[in-house]
């Protein structure tokens, strides 16, 4: 019967600085998802009451829930695009080696800013479908 040679005997063991640096970076994945959080929920409730507050208000005040739903979406899009980076530097210092506690990390990273960036472009939709009903609505 042969034996399988040990997890941490095929893996490649970081280096010092490279293990500060995935620390770093996990943090601040860490930090991204977070804030990310934060602003998909605010996003959200945006999004649900806009077709209700676009019909209410004024061509100006429509006008500025449009301006705050735009800049509300490019902060998302940024974050969404600096976790996306720190996904990606965290990738090049395991170097895809798998099987260990790095890569199950990374890939649980990479699975949150899936349900991140599947969750902005739902809010998106919605939002796009709630100014279509509003401008239709409006004449």
């Amino acid at each position: 019967m042969a034996y399988r040679s040990s997890p941490s005997a095929s893996r490649a063991p970081l280096i010092p600085g490279q293990t500060r640096a995935w620390e770093d970076l996990r943090k601040e994945a860490r930090k991204l998802e977070g804030e990310l959080d934060v602003k998909l929920a605010a996003y959200n409730k945006l999004c649900s009451g806009f077709e209700a507050n676009y019909r209410l208000k004024s061509d100006s005040s429509a006008l500025g829930a449009d301006q705050l739903a735009a800049t509300k979406a490019a902060e998302i899009e940024e974050l969404l695009q600096r976790l996306s980076d720190a996904n990606d530097e965290m990738g090049s210092l395991i170097g895809g080696i798998s099987g260990d506690s790095r890569s199950h990390t990374l890939a649980r990273h990479r699975d949150i800013l899936q349900e991140y960036t599947l969750e902005f472009r739902r809010l998106n939709s919605t939002l796009g479908a709630a100014k279509d009903r509003a401008a239709l609505l409006a004449g």
